[in-house]
């Protein structure tokens, strides 16, 4: 029985027991841990950069946004238009703190990617104010403009033609007192080698309150 087939596997099973992991199997069980590591890490990686890019198109379109609302709130007082250019815009409106009859100089413009607001609040007692260009206030709205020379477009009726936007559009050099609306249209991205898209929003705006048009 001491001899016997069975015992001689048994004590070959234990002896190989004993020996553990040849250096072959080592090897590839740390190669695959490598590999899974590896597909872990491209994974979170991945994640990572499309959770970027995802917040990245909110805030470039949350910045198109604030800039419409900007506009709107600021142009539907204009009581005069200054300029009006594709990349400018200059009138006096009434806002928050002016006095009848002095209202506030306001222009938009883009400066080194971003759209700029400048106003310039009436000086003097009347019935002549001033607006001294070093007194203009300035504020950057929204950083990462890329068609800085096609923002303001102008129309010569209040009634815009969705259908035929070339209608009422005025041509460069535009004749101020022909002006009854003017549209805004903004292409914002932070970084165009890499995405998102670029977020784009648009917006008319009926002026109604300028004295040329009464």
């Amino acid at each position: 029985m001491q001899n016997s087939p069975e015992r001689w596997m048994l004590l070959k099973l234990l002896i190989k027991q004993k020996r553990g992991f040849t250096l072959i199997e080592i090897t590839i069980v740390i190669f695959i841990m490598a590999m899974l590591s590896l597909l872990v890490a491209t994974l979170l990686a991945n994640s990572f950069k499309s959770y970027r890019q995802g917040l990245q198109g909110v805030r470039m379109q949350d910045s198109a946004a604030k800039i419409l609302r900007d506009f709107e709130n600021k142009t539907r007082g204009a009581e005069e238009i200054v300029l009006a250019d594709s990349d400018e815009l200059s009138f006096y409106a009434y806002i928050a703190g002016d006095t009848r009859p002095a209202p506030s100089f306001i222009r938009y413009f883009v400066e080194n990617g971003a759209l700029m607001r400048g106003i310039i609040s009436p000086e003097g007692e009347g019935p002549v104010y001033f607006y001294p260009p070093e007194s203009e206030v300035f504020v950057d709205i929204a950083d990462g403009i890329i068609n800085p020379n096609e923002i303001f477009s102008y129309y010569s009726d209040s009634l815009y033609d969705y259908s035929n936007d070339s209608a009422t559009l005025l041509s460069f050099p535009v004749t101020l007192a022909d002006i009854k609306m003017v549209r805004i249209s903004i292409e914002i991205d932070y970084d165009t080698a890499k995405p998102p898209v670029a977020a784009d929003e648009t917006t008319i705006v009926n002026l109604r309150n300028l004295k040329r048009n009464l």
